[in-house]
């Protein structure tokens, strides 16, 4: 995504994100939605959690028109993601999918009544789930100044208007009650009721019964409260993952999911610091290296196509490839879905064609492995040695082609796709290595305006070529060093 962005997609988490979430977000990279990710984690309280997220959207300055609340168990496709970016842009205010509560006994969201049709159409409902829900930048600033919300926590991290509550919630004969237990026979006037349901949180719904509402319910009270309508668009259906029970048979593979998965939660905690580590290597300030690497995407495009040497003039040397990487590697998709099937590989010698920033040599030599980390471009190499260096990690770096039969495992994490001579590259690579070692790589060869550089023509040959090469393929991923197909070129 290049350009201003005009879709914040928020998660509220207080646990890890599951894996078909990452999945799906890692789905979004390759789309033209204008959207940006946050992420806020480590609060219990979700209510806190989602008005602190609205909060931190309305004050902005960057001014993005529409937010999606994405739950960290929803599974989701891009075009779910769009329809309803696309209604938000045609006026709805407040609209959303569908999923099933945990254990698929109910819909999430709720009609009036109780019901509502699943037809594939948009329909008006009372409830809507945060789970997939969208909002108007428009919505929340008039909730805020018409309902006249609080600023609560002012001082701390949860500083928030409490645009979701959770509490009691009334049906008339109901509130009528309540009311009269206050007042007495001394009742205000309806004009001053409804001030007073305004300024106070007050909640009153039209039928149904008196009911314990949820945070997200509330917020949907208080969206009628300013005549706001409700909507759901029945043909956006996403998946809901369920958690596992764990029983004291587990707790040895829970123990071994911790020793697994220790180097992958590191490396994603340094890779936090990226910015800051670009701009001590780069000595540029750290507001300049998060401005170019929002702009890197559009940049290496426009290098793409005036260039005048080969494509691997091109690579060498470009700096811009630092702030591209580093983008790409922060995100939870890269890890899970890039890195994931590399996550339980040990004690084994491992080469990293194409190394870039080194994401994928330090998690895999923080894993008992001996790494080489190799690219073409110097600047790459320099900081990850820097990188090496400041965090102590271990890997060894060079921009000198090694000898791939000296190694067990080759890995290549989006490089394939880069390189146009793709059929005589694995032709060596398999001549080369030595029998049973194994090549994993992990590619994306569509070539769109984003993606020039990318030679999608070598997609479709790719398989071949690996056979032709002696690198029997066991999956989309994975191969093996065996005999070269029988009467390969």
């Amino acid at each position: 995504m290049s350009g201003k962005p005009e879709l914040l997609i928020c998660i509220c988490a207080h646990r890890a994100i599951t894996a078909p979430t990452s999945g799906s977000f890692d789905t979004l990279r390759f789309t033209d939605i204008p959207w940006v990710r946050q992420l806020l984690t480590g609060d219990a309280l979700i209510s806190r959690s989602r008005s602190c997220a609205c909060t931190h959207f309305i004050d902005d300055p960057q001014e993005i028109p529409y937010m999606l609340f994405i739950d960290d168990d929803i599974q989701f496709t891009p075009e779910d993601v769009s329809k309803i970016y696309n209604h938000l842009k045609h006026g709805y205010d407040i609209i959303g999918g569908i999923y099933a509560v945990r254990g698929a006994s109910q819909i999430s969201s709720y009609g009036f009544d109780g019901h509502f049709d699943i037809d594939g159409n948009i329909q008006e409902i009372e409830y809507l789930a945060t789970g997939f829900m969208g909002i108007s930048r428009n919505i929340l600033l008039r909730m805020k100044n018409e309902l006249n919300l609080p600023i609560l926590n002012p001082n701390d991290w949860s500083r928030s208007y409490p645009f979701f509550e959770c509490g009691r919630c009334f049906n008339i004969k109901g509130f009528e009650q309540r009311m009269k237990t206050v007042f007495g026979d001394n009742q205000p006037d309806e004009a001053t009721l409804e001030r007073m349901i305004k300024q106070f949180g007050l909640r009153k719904r039209k039928t149904g019964d008196d009911i314990y509402i949820s945070e997200d319910w509330d917020f949907c009270e208080k969206a009628r409260q300013l005549g706001v309508k409700i909507y759901v668009d029945t043909s956006v259906q996403v998946g809901h993952w369920r958690e596992q029970l764990f029983t004291p048979k587990d707790v040895r593979q829970v123990q071994m999911y911790s020793a697994v998965y220790k180097s992958s939660e590191h490396q994603k905690s340094l890779m936090q610091k990226i910015e800051e580590d670009l701009a001590e290597f780069l000595s540029q300030p750290v507001s300049e290296v998060q401005r170019r690497m929002l702009e890197a995407q559009k940049t290496l495009v426009e290098m793409w196509d005036k260039r005048e040497g080969d494509v691997e003039d091109y690579y060498k040397n470009n700096q811009i490839y630092l702030y591209d990487l580093a983008m790409f590697n922060k995100s939870e998709e890269y890890f899970a879905n890039r890195l994931g099937q590399l996550v339980n590989v040990h004690r084994c010698k491992i080469l990293d064609i194409g190394c870039g920033i080194g994401t994928a040599a330090f998690l895999l030599a923080e894993q008992d492995n001996q790494v080489t980390g190799w690219d073409i471009n110097q600047e790459c190499i320099d900081f990850c040695n820097f990188k090496k260096k400041k965090y102590n990690l271990p890997g060894e770096f060079t921009i000198d082609k090694p000898d791939y039969k000296d190694y067990d495992l080759i890995i290549a994490v989006d490089t394939l796709e880069h390189i146009k001579p793709l059929k005589k590259f694995l032709k060596v690579l398999g001549t080369e290595m030595k029998m049973g070692a194994k090549f994993y790589h992990s590619d994306y060869f569509p070539r769109d305006p984003v993606w020039p550089m990318h030679f999608e023509e070598n997609s479709k040959f790719l398989q071949e070529w690996l056979q032709d090469a002696g690198l029997i393929p066991w999956d989309e991923r994975w191969a093996i060093r065996g005999w070269p197909k029988i009467g390969g070129k």
